[in-house]
């Protein structure tokens, strides 16, 4: 037996066995320590969280496709009359207007502007152009209420 202790290394006597115990435990619970929280715990997070940003982008997709499914499946714009609940305006006709707060766009090199679109009964685009800054700081010209539309210095193609 002492013979078979030299060979492996052993060279604590054989009454020490307790102490050679607790230390190997000690020794294994590092090692089960250090491949959970340095190797595995990782590997799950990283796997968890690809699966749940893939499961994220999904329903994201699938609710952008039934929202647009939705606009796209919708009947045509019908407006009640002020007077009923059951009547509608038989052809109407739409003003859009979108607002732009004049700031210079990075992909354009142009002013982000004010859009005003026009649209027949059939929603066919009969109309469409840039209204310029129409809120905000307004400068003053002293030319009366329409000047707004013929001071140049209010369209976005003017030299300011």
């Amino acid at each position: 037996m002492y013979e078979a202790r030299d060979c492996y290394g052993v060279s604590q006597p054989v009454g020490d066995r307790g102490q050679v115990a607790q230390q190997w435990n000690t020794l294994c619970r590092e090692v089960i320590r250090a491949a959970l929280e340095d190797t595995l715990l990782p590997a799950f997070r990283n796997a968890c969280h690809q699966k749940l940003l893939a499961e994220a982008r999904e329903v994201a997709r699938r609710m952008y496709a039934d929202a647009l499914w939705q606009v796209a499946s919708a009947g045509p714009l019908r407006l009640p009359l002020a007077d009923s609940e059951d009547e509608f305006l038989a052809h109407p006709r739409l003003c859009i207007v979108v607002y732009g707060n004049q700031e210079l766009n990075p992909a354009t090199g142009h002013p982000n502007n004010t859009a005003v679109v026009f649209l027949n009964e059939l929603d066919n685009l009969v109309d469409f152009f840039f209204a310029g800054q129409l809120s905000g700081q307004i400068r003053r010209s002293g030319q009366g209420a329409g000047a707004v539309f013929t001071d140049p210095a209010k369209w976005p193609m003017s030299d300011k």
